[in-house]
């Protein structure tokens, strides 16, 4: 199986400014890098160099919590750190970890605020010989960039956590975050519009994925007790095969997709089944009404199980054989994907926004690599099919399924995958130096 992780990367294919309010320069061109000539003491290894990270307010927020998942492996692997940022709950945490941490209000992106953080960095750079540069955000990309014009020093930024659409592409906000040496995105479908709006070089934007707590969700974590309870409330025998459909059930999630493929494989004879629609009420009824009554409308509705009963996400993962996620419009998130697979069960996805990025599946990967399986979106007939296929599978087949699955989501998911992952673009950059 060591072949899944070694066959899969996510890496993406193919004169000085004041800090004032002033119109960004044409092109997203980065500081000069540091080299021998006017950066002699740069670091060359992680361990021994020194990296800045400029993050919001340390309030206990997810991205908050990633940016400190990177700032422990670093210190794991020998680097010497300093968080510039807000207070917060969190600065305690930063400290323990054996950080050190220097209060900057780092979200303004013009004014004097601005230019009072473009000094205090320039005099953090030369006093504490500062290596890297990793800004979180536009106000410390702007900061960090005229800072990095006067002396020479490495950049990260990192593109937002969620969608970016056709109206910000260009705006400061994100256009401030160009800047950078590298440039993190979280998948492909996120980093694409912006790379080609921008003309950057493939190598600039580095895709690294959130990380998914792979503790939490995994098989052995999970009571064994509190699944088969579950399964007893949804009144389902020993030898059912049980389709989940989890998330938030709206419109665009594509549930209802559900019932269309159920009626072509109950034509087809395939019976033992139950489709498992746990649902997150955020619409209220509505959405439950109009799947039951297409259910019983397809005269299906005896294979449906909705609304189930409250339960961890993880152990509603755990109780199902397969896990569905039909949606119909394109999104940033797809660690439901990673969710699954981390419980080492198959996924069927739609092939549509960051989706296919957390699923392994021809032709981007051999069939006997996949872990689960693409869909067209909005198809029933191809969802229906790929059910089918999860049902030839065998026990053997399904469980060394299940195995690439568990190892896929830890090389790729995992805090630890995502943290090696995220030091590898900082040692490329150290390792660039000429």
């Amino acid at each position: 199986m060591a072949s899944v992780a070694a066959v899969f990367r996510r890496k993406k294919a193919a004169g000085p400014a004041d800090a004032d309010e002033r119109a960004l320069p044409q092109g997203p061109k980065a500081p000069p890098p540091p080299t021998d000539e006017n950066r002699p003491t740069l670091a060359r290894k992680l361990a021994g160099a020194t990296v800045l990270q400029i993050m919001p307010a340390l309030r206990d927020e997810p991205a908050v919590r990633a940016a400190l998942n990177i700032t422990g492996a670093l210190l794991r692997s020998g680097t010497r750190v300093i968080v510039a940022a807000d207070r917060g709950a969190l600065v305690s945490e930063v400290q323990s970890l054996g950080a050190e941490w220097l209060r900057l209000r780092n979200t303004a992106t013009s004014g004097w605020l601005l230019r009072r953080n473009v000094r205090r960095l320039e005099d953090l750079i030369v006093v504490e010989h500062i290596d890297i540069i990793h800004a979180h955000g536009a106000g410390a990309a702007l900061a960090a960039r005229a800072a990095a014009l006067h002396h020479p020093v490495w950049l990260i930024t990192n593109l937002p956590d969620g969608p970016i659409d056709a109206a910000q592409i260009g705006k400061k906000p994100i256009a401030a975050l160009m800047y950078g040496h590298r440039i993190f995105a979280h998948s492909a479908y996120v980093a694409i519009p912006i790379e080609d709006h921008y003309r950057l070089p493939p190598d600039r934007i580095a895709v690294v994925p959130p990380a998914i707590d792979t503790a939490a969700y995994h098989p052995n974590n999970v009571n064994v007790d509190t699944v088969a309870t579950l399964r007893k409330a949804w009144n389902i025998q020993p030898d059912e095969f049980v389709v989940l459909a989890p998330g938030a059930l709206t419109p665009e999630a594509g549930h209802a997709l559900l019932v269309d493929a159920a009626r072509i494989l109950y034509n087809r004879g395939i019976d033992g089944l139950v489709f498992v629609v746990p649902g997150v009420r955020r619409s209220g009824r509505r959405d439950f009404s109009a799947i039951t009554k297409h259910a019983k409308a397809q005269r299906v509705d005896e294979l449906f199980c909705l609304g189930t009963p409250a339960a961890d996400e993880a152990a509603l993962l755990a109780a199902a054989d397969v896990v569905v996620i039909p949606a119909l419009a394109p999104s940033t998130d797809g660690s439901l994907a990673g969710k699954a697979q981390a419980m080492a069960k198959p996924v069927i996805a739609s092939a549509i926004g960051a989706l296919p990025e957390y699923v392994l599946a021809p032709p981007r990967m051999p069939d006997d690599l996949r872990t689960g399986w693409l869909i067209r979106p909005n198809d029933p007939i191809d969802l229906a099919r790929a059910i089918g296929e999860v049902l030839t599978l065998n026990d053997r087949a399904r469980h060394a399924m299940g195995v690439r699955a568990w190892q896929f989501a830890q090389s790729s998911f995992s805090p630890n995958g995502v943290a090696a992952d995220t030091l590898a673009v900082y040692t490329s950059l150290l390792d660039n130096v000429s």
